[in-house]
């Protein structure tokens, strides 16, 4: 995710008009957001059998499914994607309770400094999980070409750590007359050594 990229947020609020509310409040905090709007757990499962969001924020209002309810509803869907709820109060022993069920974070809904402050942090751990997304990607791109390298060469090559095989080419294999890598994984290097 970029800089340039909207954040999908997916809301759960018992009106739209509650959801572009909050969402004019994390827009205003400097956040780019494409909203999605749910008022009952049906609608929920819709939204996340289309498009996955980055964060679900969960009103408490009137015929609201609860947060921990949805958050074992993410958990089938999207199970990374951040919880935040919004309930009218947000005492020490609920917002415990909530962290137990799963839930990212609990705000009340007269704190709204307070939801921007939980919104930030989640959002720059999903930039944080975006950036190791590609750099995981990198590197297992990376160490394909350099197995690919090494299959394919003629010179024979291993790899050994403290001193024992962890991975050897046809060509070594067939320099030292081993049949297949098995026979030489765990060897120790001194073992492919003759004594004269």
């Amino acid at each position: 995710m970029t800089k340039d990229e909207n954040l999908h947020l997916l809301v759960i609020e018992e009106s739209s008009s509650d959801a572009e509310s909050l969402a004019n409040e994390l827009r205003n905090a400097g956040h780019s957001i494409d909203l999605a709007f749910a008022a009952d757990a049906a609608a929920l499962e819709t939204q996340l059998a289309g498009k996955i969001p980055d964060i679900l924020i969960c009103g408490s209002g009137t015929g609201l499914p609860d947060a921990a309810s949805v958050r074992q509803v993410l958990d089938r869907h999207a199970p990374a994607i951040p919880l935040i709820a919004i309930g009218e109060t947000a005492s020490e022993d609920q917002v415990v309770d909530a962290r137990k069920a799963g839930i990212t974070a609990l705000v009340s809904y007269d704190r709204p400094d307070h939801l921007r402050l939980a919104f930030d942090h989640e959002v720059k751990y999903i930039v944080l999980r975006h950036k190791l997304d590609k750099f995981s990607a990198r590197l297992q791109a990376s160490e394909k070409r350099a197995h690919a390298l090494i299959e394919n060469s003629s010179d024979a090559i291993a790899y050994i750590h403290d001193g024992m095989h962890v991975y050897a080419n046809r060509p070594y294999l067939d320099l030292f007359e081993v049949p297949t890598l098995d026979d030489v994984e765990g060897l120790p290097a001194l073992d492919m050594i003759s004594s004269q």
